[in-house]
């Protein structure tokens, strides 16, 4: 939907605030990532559950600026009656299918999980530690889970900056469309992995040593994440490992995120 008119006078209509408020994410987002709504990944996300539940996204206008300038009433009136219909199967596809499930994640810190961490030993002790079949990472401190989950979401929205506008990420979730092959990448593909799977694990690497694991030091860390239990488990892990974790989607540095 475009204005009528590009050049009028921004007006309010009386349904001007419903259709705002049809459109606002029933899910506060601002606690968890840490940043504004406006322009994340998040709000990518909410509009393209919008715009997929609707018959013809083009009904809608998304932008702001589209909103407060004039246009034609029968199209307001009509992109309200379109909301208000696809309400409720809207918040039921967002809550089953897009980032919502990521909303509410537990980071679990490595002290509380008792498998990655043991308090009172130096790095030396550490790489001794993990070394032989089997042995588990370990951490030289243990991480907090607001300090995980911030960096959770640092690497979401650096990882997907380029997908943070609506029409973008609405072609990162679609699957097996040869039209739009150049959004079908690993990046995308891990992404909804990450929306779709019980269990999806992803890595990168930290600005330094963080522990070790299988003998050697690690700055590589691996996020474990269990979508059904919306638990987070945290690990170093070797480069070579988070290699393979990641197959072919490139593998970022923390320092990157800023």
């Amino acid at each position: 939907m475009k204005p009528k008119n590009e050049d009028s006078q921004p007006s309010v209509h009386p349904k001007m605030h419903e259709l705002r408020e049809l459109l606002k994410c029933p899910l506060d987002w601002v606690p968890v990532i840490n940043r504004p709504f406006e322009g994340s990944l998040p709000e990518a996300d909410w509009l393209y559950a919008v715009g997929a539940m609707v018959v013809d996204p083009d009904d809608i206008p998304f932008e702001e600026d589209w909103i407060d300038v004039i246009f034609d009433v029968r199209e307001l009136l009509h992109a309200v009656d379109v909301l208000n219909n696809r309400r409720c199967e809207t918040k039921k596809f967002y809550l089953a299918h897009c980032a919502a499930q990521l909303h509410n994640l537990q980071f679990i810190t490595a002290s509380d999980q008792g498998k990655h961490y043991v308090a009172g030993i130096n790095e030396t002790q550490i790489i001794a530690r993990t070394k032989g079949k089997d042995k588990p990472s370990l951490f030289v401190k243990s991480l907090s889970s607001d300090d995980l989950r911030n960096a959770f979401w640092d690497w979401v929205e650096f990882y997907y900056e380029p997908y943070r506008d609506r029409e973008s990420y609405a072609c990162i979730m679609k699957r097996h469309d040869d039209s739009e092959e150049e959004y079908d990448d690993e990046r995308a593909r891990l992404w909804r992995r990450l929306l779709s799977e019980p269990r999806t694990r992803i890595c990168w690497r930290m600005d330094s040593v963080i522990g070790a694991s299988e003998g050697i030091l690690a700055d590589h860390i691996c996020y474990d994440v269990h979508l059904h239990t919306r638990t987070v488990h945290c690990f170093p892990v070797t480069e070579a490992k988070a290699r393979d974790i990641m197959r072919e989607a490139p593998i970022v540095k923390s320092n990157d995120f800023d």
